[in-house]
């Protein structure tokens, strides 16, 4: 009996991995589902979408490309840039962009394999409380590249619940792809608030 028990020995007291970075500056497809109570109506709301997005953690800066509207934000200046059929609108951005690193007051949830016993990867499960919110994050393990984030909770006073997956990471972001569209020179930030 002392020999099997000796055996789970360093099982039960492995190490958990410690939190990681991604890329400072990335691209990646990414594809979101979920939905949110709408705060007026009380009527529940899908998401649905897929986007190119662009990432720029030096810079604080974000993209997203996609069918609806295109938004380029600049989390330094505070400003979210949308343009849809041709005309800008600029808002101030209210939640400052999160970090590209797993934060230390995360919690280690799991290791896991994704794929088949002879084709696989692993990655290495997160939770991280927000105000009023959580994210649960799954991180590739050899290079802490993102591979999908769950979102739930109050986001911005509103219910929410989010999936994301991340695809067709690169490790760089194109030139010039954060310059204000030109769509939106000259525009002045609008006053509407953002929910």
């Amino acid at each position: 009996m002392k020999f099997i028990a000796l055996l789970f020995l360093p099982l039960v007291f492995a190490a958990n991995p410690q939190p990681c970075c991604t890329r400072s500056k990335f691209t990646t497809s990414l594809v979101e589902l979920g939905g949110y109570l709408d705060p007026v109506s009380n009527i529940p709301t899908p998401v649905d979408f897929t986007a190119t997005v662009y990432y720029d953690y030096d810079n604080k800066m974000l993209r997203a490309d996609r069918d609806i509207p295109l938004a380029a934000g600049t989390m330094q200046r505070m400003r979210q840039y949308t343009i849809v059929g041709g005309k800008c609108s600029i808002t101030n951005e209210t939640t400052p962009m999160t970090a590209n690193c797993i934060p230390v007051n995360a919690t280690f949830i799991s290791s896991s394999k994704i794929g088949s016993a002879s084709r696989s990867f692993s990655v290495d499960t997160w939770k991280i409380p927000m105000p009023n919110f959580f994210i649960k994050i799954s991180m590739t393990k050899d290079h802490c590249i993102p591979f999908s984030e769950s979102t739930w909770g109050s986001v911005n006073k509103v219910v929410t619940e989010l999936n994301y997956m991340f695809m067709d990471f690169k490790p760089s972001v194109p030139e010039r792809v954060f310059d204000i569209p030109n769509a939106c020179n000259g525009h002045h930030v609008s006053k509407t608030k953002r929910s």
